[in-house]
């Protein structure tokens, strides 16, 4: 029956008092709702969505790159080619995300101005 119309046969003033009183939670049925929320929440394997953050090359006279992330500007490096810089740079921002606690928004493309010269990269990390 209903813990209402069994409330009101004991004489009891609330169903709180009767459920309080006659009910007891078991172990296996611990185990068996604790089943039931694993299967409610369980979101299966989420794709982690790659990030891109932009790093500026800027060629300098003497034939090398210098690089900058404007996200992270800590991070900087200077080198004879695009691809080692761009290694780097991909290796470092991708240490600093997995140390930092609040790592920050990559800044939108349209958002940055380029000297003359400058390459704005997007790196994936």
């Amino acid at each position: 029956m209903d813990a209402k119309t069994l409330s009101v046969i004991l004489g009891h003033a609330s169903v709180s008092f009767t459920m309080d009183t006659y009910t007891h939670v078991l172990n296996n049925h611990k185990v068996e709702s604790m089943a039931l929320m694993g299967e409610l929440f369980d979101m299966g394997q989420v794709p982690q969505q790659e990030i891109s953050y932009p790093v500026i090359a800027t060629p300098l006279v003497n034939g090398e790159y210098s690089f900058s992330a404007p996200n992270f500007p800590e991070i900087s490096f200077s080198g004879p080619d695009l691809y080692q810089g761009l290694q780097y740079m991909k290796e470092h921002l991708q240490e600093e995300l997995l140390v930092s606690i609040c790592p920050p928004e990559p800044t939108p493309a349209n958002q940055i101005m380029l000297d003359a010269g400058q390459l704005l990269l997007q790196i994936p990390v």
